[in-house]
């Protein structure tokens, strides 16, 4: 799925403005823990940007594939991709 194909405009209006989006991650290993700490240190910035940077470009890197994921469940389930986005979004999914 084109992300240029999606009415973001839809989704937008079908789902609440979320004030915070900051997502709490589990623990990593250790061993990246420590990599990124330094990591961080190296670049002079903090822990929490770095992070959100890195989320963020995993997040670019896999969207392709999670859009055509969400088509193949929408297209299963008659909907459009922008009908199964909102309800995977917001939890109101049937399944």
């Amino acid at each position: 799925m084109d992300a240029s194909q999606i009415n973001w405009s839809e989704i937008a209006e079908n789902t609440p403005k979320d004030q915070d989006t900051r997502i709490q991650s589990g623990p990593l290993p250790e061993r990246e823990y420590w990599i990124l700490k330094a990591a961080t240190a190296a670049n002079k910035r903090k822990l929490t940007q770095n992070s959100q940077s890195l989320l963020v470009a995993q997040i670019r890197r896999h969207q392709d594939a999670w859009f055509d994921n969400i088509a193949f469940l929408a297209a299963q389930d008659g909907k459009t991709f922008e009908q199964k986005f909102i309800e995977l979004a917001t939890g109101k999914d049937d399944a």
